[in-house]
């Protein structure tokens, strides 16, 4: 979108090089066409603050879920260990007895 000040900028920077006002303000006209043609193509590709808080609040929720699932990962982890380290030193003393 072009605003009124760029508007203004771009018709005395125009008027410069043309001899004619009529030919200043329609070459204005022309680009702001151009630029609004332009945006509103492009419209649907930018993202409004609302698609990046939803965005941002998705991540949150992801990130959330991880951390309990790599959480729950730590926990299975460290039951097999205990139980291993048990058998092991059940084994081991049973070894020693034997021998």
């Amino acid at each position: 979108m072009v605003t009124a000040s760029q508007a203004v900028k771009m018709y005395e920077l125009l008027n410069k090089h043309f001899k004619n006002n009529e030919d200043a303000k329609a070459m204005v006209a022309s680009i702001e066409d151009i630029v609004d043609n332009k945006f509103n193509s492009e419209r649907d590709r930018l993202a409004t603050k609302m698609d990046l808080a939803l965005v941002k609040e998705d991540l949150k929720n992801d990130i959330a879920r991880l951390e309990t699932r790599l959480e729950h990962g730590f926990k299975d982890q460290l039951k097999w260990l205990i139980v291993l380290m048990v058998g092991l030193s059940s084994l081991a003393i049973a070894i020693l007895k034997l021998t």
